[in-house]
């Protein structure tokens, strides 16, 4: 029996994947369901890679591609293999034409291919706000570093003025205590009135 690993084009068209199944599902219930539409050549029951438990979905590849493209058309109802039952009222199974693996291949080279982009745009612009934070962090830090600067000099330059005021209020006072005459004005009635300082 011919594997569905390789690749083979003589099986385009003929091919169909259908689910849903329960776990009980065999080769020859998938035979019995499908084999109403034509000459089934082969049945593949998927399974998982590492478990081996039954996925629940199957391939069936059929001699004529009029087989194949009459069960897509009109999917057979339902039913349950014989070890289950069930009360509820099954619908039809859902089948499509089996896609080639080349392009199953090409499209999820396609979808990583994207996934990897968008990776790297997510990378870059991590690594473009990291950038702009620590260029922020810096003018914040200097900054912080005029200001500080700035108040030093503001209060340097206010000492300054301080000493100032006072040598000058003193050398004021100094020269008014050393009897120097005070500087009187002339009010408009001729009474003396005492300079202000």
């Amino acid at each position: 029996m011919a594997s569905y690993t390789q690749e083979d084009s003589s099986t385009e068209g003929r091919t169909v994947y259908a689910k849903p199944f329960p776990k009980s599902t065999t080769e020859e219930f998938v035979r019995d369901v499908f084999g109403a539409f034509g000459s089934i050549l082969r049945v593949k029951l998927r399974r998982e890679a590492v478990t081996n438990s039954f996925r629940g979905s199957v391939y069936v590849e059929y001699a004529e591609p009029s087989a194949a493209a009459a069960v897509v058309a009109n999917p057979p109802q339902q039913r349950h293999s014989s070890s289950t039952s069930s009360a509820a009222s099954p619908g039809r199974y859902v089948v499509m034409m089996r896609r080639k693996e080349k392009d199953e291949k090409e499209r999820m080279q396609q979808r990583l291919s994207e996934a990897q982009q968008r990776a790297a745009d997510a990378v870059a612009r991590e690594v473009a706000a990291s950038k702009q934070l620590l260029a922020k962090e810096a003018e914040v830090g200097a900054l912080k570093g005029e200001i500080s600067m700035l108040r030093t000099q503001g209060a340097a330059q206010l000492e300054r003025a301080n000493v100032a005021h006072k040598a000058r209020v003193t050398e004021l006072e100094g020269s008014r205590a050393g009897g120097h005459p005070s500087v009187a004005s002339h009010g408009p009635w001729g009474a003396t009135q005492p300079a202000l300082l």
